[in-house]
């Protein structure tokens, strides 16, 4: 994490190792994780040009962590920090691994969000920055939901047997058709057809400059 140096990542500054608890010391972010934000903070009003900008933000650092081969692994809105300025950066790298040969298989005693999870990483524990995106397309269920669980009423296994059957989360209330066509082209099937996070990030800088001028805000 030292070596990741990018402006929507989150700065690790130090770590204490003498004693336990050891502690991590990174660069401090005001308005806390984007969950909270989303459900409490200033974000329960949250204006759908800034959504669009908080996910080109997520985007472009995963886009700098993909071209560095790390894979996350536990991309979500509760590791994803807020600061001053509609700032965001991608925090939490507990799970994240640097990929050998474009794959990277896990423990499978490892335990991660299964509603998060790409179901070729549910299954086989087989995690690449493809598996990234699928966890990317459930963050922006939570930015445009405001911090809406994910498959609700479902259970995690009730959820990751939907989606083995070929179940997507449909449309949320109020969602722009364009932001729902992206989420879901990250729960492509085959990895190979969900998009990069440099493609991901272009869309949506795209889709920003298209919806400003005419999106009515609520």
């Amino acid at each position: 994490m030292k070596d990741l140096l990018h402006k929507n990542i989150v700065r690790l500054y130090g770590v204490c190792t003498q004693v336990e608890p050891i502690f991590i010391v990174t660069e401090f972010m005001a308005n806390g994780c984007l969950l909270n934000y989303l459900r409490d903070g200033q974000g329960k009003n949250i204006k759908f040009k800034t959504v669009l900008d908080f996910a080109a933000q997520i985007a472009n650092g995963m886009a700098y962590l993909e071209q560095k081969r790390y894979v996350h692994c536990d991309l979500a809105a509760r590791n994803i920090l807020v600061g001053e300025l509609d700032l965001v950066k991608i925090a939490d790298f507990g799970l994240a691994k640097i990929l050998q040969g474009g794959r990277l298989l896990v423990d499978r005693e490892s335990q991660f969000p299964i509603k998060w999870t790409a179901p070729e990483a549910a299954t086989k524990k087989e995690y690449t920055t493809k598996s990234d995106v699928w966890s990317f397309g459930i963050l922006l269920y939570e930015l445009i939901t405001h911090g809406s669980n994910p498959y609700p009423g479902m259970s995690n296994n009730e959820a990751l047997q939907a989606v083995l059957s070929g179940y997507r989360m449909p449309k949320p209330n109020d969602c722009h058709e364009l932001y729902y066509q992206i989420m879901s082209s990250c729960w492509e099937e085959n990895p190979d057809n969900r998009p990069t996070f440099e493609t991901l990030y272009m869309r949506f800088d795209e889709f920003m400059i298209q919806a400003e001028p005419n999106y009515r805000e609520t």
